[in-house]
């Protein structure tokens, strides 16, 4: 079978999962000196997710954009974001995700 139809019929297969309210958000967790991002998947899939940052004064510990895999029912810290200097910050994140492993092999 041609590998690119293979991957088509596979990718068919993860769409039931996101067809309603899959249980995954991105949240950011406050401190007084920082917001950690956490990915949460309460779902029976493995998720990748990745995530953009933008703003004014925003450091990040993790180059952008950040990409990782969230196992199934469970939890991942993705980033941590602080002011780049002393002051106030501003900031927002975009998330997009998908089904599956984004480093699997066709």
């Amino acid at each position: 079978m041609d590998r690119q139809l293979v991957v088509f019929l596979l990718s068919l297969l993860s769409l039931p999962i996101f067809a309603g309210d899959y249980p995954f958000e991105v949240r950011g967790v406050r401190n007084s000196v920082q917001t950690i991002l956490v990915a949460s998947n309460r779902g029976p899939a493995t998720v990748s997710v990745q995530i953009d940052v933008t703003g004014e004064n925003v450091g990040v510990n993790r180059a952008l954009p950040v990409v990782a895999v969230v196992p199934a029912n469970s939890e991942l810290e993705l980033a941590r974001l602080f002011p780049a200097r002393p002051g106030m910050s501003r900031y927002s994140w975009t998330t997009s995700f998908m089904s599956g492993g984004y480093e699997a092999k066709a």
